[in-house]
């Protein structure tokens, strides 16, 4: 190939790999569930016992779900936040901490939660289908559900989940 053809091939070629990265991550922010949204339909399993969990196995209840991973620095972060939540709120019937393993081997996820002494549920998301459905395009993150499986919330990052204002928060939706 000449020299004079190389720099428009290079250049074409570049724009061919900037347009689909586009398009993916158009069509990955049109699939980000919101708020007002009813809650999709998922699978996640329990990292202990495998078992399978279905949304409708939570069907009545606030869930608070949370993606994350122990490569993930913001996630490791807020961890000590989610778990004095859960020691908030576990007691309720009708709440249900969900917390998935994003991108990574769950068993190293319980190990690095049972090394910092952090007592949440872990689950784990079989080929990635909930983060998908979700909309998940990194981690941390939170989703917000309501009894009736509408999303009351959507929190990208790190947050401070055991503040009295989202334990208030989170109170009113079990009322």
């Amino acid at each position: 190939m000449k020299k004079k053809y190389i720099f428009p091939a290079v250049l074409t070629i570049s724009a061919i790999i900037i347009l689909i990265i586009n398009l993916y991550i158009d069509v990955k922010l049109d699939t980000r569930i919101s708020t007002g949204t009813k809650v999709p339909d998922f699978e996640i399993k329990d990292i202990n016992s495998s078992r399978s969990f279905y949304s409708s196995d939570f069907k009545g209840k606030v869930l608070f779900i949370n993606f994350w991973a122990t490569w993930c620095k913001p996630c490791r972060d807020e961890l000590p936040s989610i778990n004095k939540l859960n020691q908030a709120l576990s007691q309720k019937n009708d709440f249900e901490m969900i917390t998935i393993a994003y991108n990574e081997d769950p068993a190293q996820s319980l190990k690095f939660l049972k090394k910092f002494g952090f007592n949440i549920p872990l689950y784990f998301d079989p080929f990635g289908k909930t983060a998908n459905l979700f909309g998940v395009t990194g981690v941390p993150e939170t989703y917000i559900i309501n009894k009736e499986g509408i999303v009351e919330m959507v929190k990208i990052g790190p947050h401070q989940w055991n503040s009295k204002k989202n334990i208030d928060f989170i109170l009113s939706l079990l009322k």
